[in-house]
């Protein structure tokens, strides 16, 4: 089985999905382990800008499909994690598919000030982190998911 995280920056995309995939023994692959695998880099964020370019973007989506699908061709469970546009959410449904496993898009959602809370605490705490502008430029971009789908909404939630 393939599961699929996704939503904006801040709405606890990241704690969720570990947790799960701990709780359930899935592989966890996340968009963030990988920019700094793949990038040797200080820097990814910059006056709250993400400074990454698009094919440098979609090379981090390629690393983690490829890194699902050899999972899954093991015979594991695997769970991917990111904001996932619309496009890159098709590219993982395609590897799904491919792979004849079944799939669940998972969208994970959060009441706005909570988000900004959490974004500013982190930024305090690790300037290389999403800052609350790159949310606020996110939401605009962030399509809506047409297919059915799990909505879980962290706002004052404990990750439990």
């Amino acid at each position: 089985m393939l599961l699929i995280f996704f939503g904006n920056v801040g709405t606890g995309k990241t704690s969720l999905a570990k947790t799960v995939a701990e709780k359930l023994h899935f592989e966890s692959i996340h968009f963030d382990e990988i920019v700094w695998q793949v990038f040797d880099r200080e820097k990814i964020y910059e006056n709250n800008t993400f400074l990454l370019s698009r094919p440098e973007i979609n090379e981090v989506y390629d690393r983690m499909h490829r890194t699902a699908q050899r999972h899954l061709s093991y015979g594991r469970n695997v769970i991917l994690e990111s904001v996932y546009f619309k496009r890159n959410r098709e590219e993982a449904i395609k590897i799904a598919k491919k792979m004849k496993t079944k799939f669940l898009l998972i969208e994970v959602i959060c009441n706005e000030k909570v988000v900004k809370a959490r974004l500013e605490k982190r930024k305090r705490q690790n300037d290389q982190t999403p800052g609350y502008q790159i949310y606020v430029a996110y939401k605009s971009l962030l399509e809506q998911e047409e297919r059915k789908h799990l909505i879980i909404d962290t706002t004052n939630k404990s990750i439990e």
